[in-house]
């Protein structure tokens, strides 16, 4: 396996957070930032809606709820 997941659930939705080993390039579905980190998070929202975001975007969905 090339990650690990940790998964969490909150009023805004499920989260899988995965590590990767080596360093991914992406662009944040929320703030539409490009990114390059070894976090990413797959957030589905409570609507069901699957997006890929930063861990950032993450920490803030989490401490507002």
């Amino acid at each position: 396996m090339a990650y690990k997941e940790k998964q969490t659930s909150t009023s805004a939705g499920s989260f899988v957070l995965r590590r990767h080993t080596e360093v991914q390039e992406f662009v944040c579905d929320r703030d539409l930032l490009p990114r390059t980190a070894k976090i990413v998070v797959h957030w589905t929202t409570p609507e069901g809606i699957e997006r890929k975001i930063c861990n950032s975007c993450y920490g803030f969905l989490v401490s507002h709820p």
